[in-house]
């Protein structure tokens, strides 16, 4: 069965331009691809380069509500880049409902982070927090110019505090094993697109079982969470204020 890719990443982090080396390198040519990209995108020159593809569609989506996506092909692999100007996190409940309405599994949640961008606004460093969170694998990319030393502390930092995603770098828009990126193992610290037979897969033996029953919730995840006035808890930087240029 064909699955679904999350692609999350701020504008101008080089998305499509990663996209074009994962799929071009790491999906056979026969094999269709599905590329939704949320309507406030700015373009791209790797838009043309994707579309010569033959086997890739660029599908628009109106970028406020995943749900109302339009429907991916039935034998595609799904590449779905959530519009980052808004916040995320408002769109992954849409997203999850919108991989159910079409049976799509969901292989893998990619964070493409923008690395000249990261380290000169440090201001952004709970986003880049909140959207590893969700992730099973991180690309380095945009890393011209950019400080060895402040790459390697920034990867030490999530790898400290054991999380388990695959950090990768990308060198002028190229992966080194794009096929380890693609592969569709879980890595993701949240349990948010999990199923609730999660129990049953971590093998746990009888006297190890929680008390309770493990909450999948939104409410659960403590970037998901939210007030009684239905903001979020946590609160993340609006990327905008932080935008000079488009991807």
């Amino acid at each position: 069965m064909p699955g679904a890719y999350l692609i999350i990443g701020i504008p101008g982090s080089g998305r499509r331009e990663v996209l074009f080396n994962l799929i071009s390198e790491g999906i056979d040519s026969g094999e269709p691809c599905d590329i939704f990209v949320s309507e406030p995108e700015p373009d791209s020159p790797f838009d043309e380069q994707l579309a010569a593809l033959g086997n890739v569609d660029l599908i628009n989506w109106d970028g406020i509500d995943a749900n109302s996506a339009p429907s991916p092909g039935a034998e595609s692999t799904v590449f779905f880049l959530l519009n980052t100007t808004r916040d995320f996190r408002d769109q992954l409940e849409a997203f999850k409902a919108w991989l159910k309405a079409y049976r799509l599994e969901l292989s893998r949640v990619m964070v493409v982070v923008d690395c000249q961008l990261a380290e000169t606004q440090p201001a952004l460093d709970p986003w880049h927090e909140a959207a590893i969170h969700f992730a099973d694998a991180v690309l380095l990319n945009r890393r011209e110019n950019v400080s060895n030393k402040w790459i390697r502390n920034f990867q030490l930092g999530f790898e400290k505090r054991y999380f388990p995603c695959l950090f990768t770098m990308v060198k002028k828009g190229k992966l080194d094993q794009p096929l380890t990126v693609l592969d569709d193992e879980p890595r993701r610290i949240s349990h948010f697109f999990d199923e609730t037979d999660i129990i049953e897969d971590m093998n746990w033996d009888e006297d190890e079982l929680p008390d309770e029953p493990v909450d999948l919730t939104p409410q659960s995840d403590p970037y998901l969470a939210r007030l009684p006035s239905g903001q979020f808890e946590q609160t993340l930087p609006h990327i905008p204020d932080y935008l000079s240029q488009g991807e």
